[in-house]
């Protein structure tokens, strides 16, 4: 990339081709760095992250059940030579909003579930029982 930058004006000087390369690429080179510390954390983790393993396995449920609706997996298009890293960070975003919606619908509906069948019946019981005794 930095070849590419100094050619289009041949008498550049060294400093304005690299104020050139950075305007060019560091958008991509700060995303790239951004994607990896969010997958595979920083230099003192060894293990990919829970909530970065979460959001993945979600965005491929998702376009598995709705692939008109839901795109592939964002982490899919590294290496392709067409999408750029900030391309790829900004979907990568997109996709951790849409795991945190699908995380918080599925508890409230993991709530509701344990309402209704758990502590429904349980204060029925309850009721129930102490209405038979007269407490009430």
């Amino acid at each position: 990339p930095l070849p590419e930058a100094i050619p289009q004006q041949p008498t550049i000087a060294v400093d304005a081709a690299l104020e050139l390369y950075n305007q060019r690429w560091m958008k991509n080179a700060t995303a790239a760095v951004q994607l990896s510390e969010a997958g595979i954390g920083d230099s003192r983790s060894r293990s990919l992250r829970a909530g970065f393993v979460i959001q993945v396995l979600i965005s491929l449920l998702l376009h598995k059940i709705c692939p008109r609706i839901f795109p592939p997996v964002a982490l899919f298009d590294i290496g392709k030579p067409d999408v750029s890293y900030a391309d790829i960070f900004v979907a990568s975003q997109k996709e951790k909003k849409r795991a945190k919606v699908v995380g918080w619908m599925a508890g409230i509906i993991l709530g509701v579930v344990i309402i209704k069948k758990l502590i429904m019946p349980m204060l029925a019981k309850t009721t129930a029982w102490v209405l038979a005794r007269g407490m009430a």
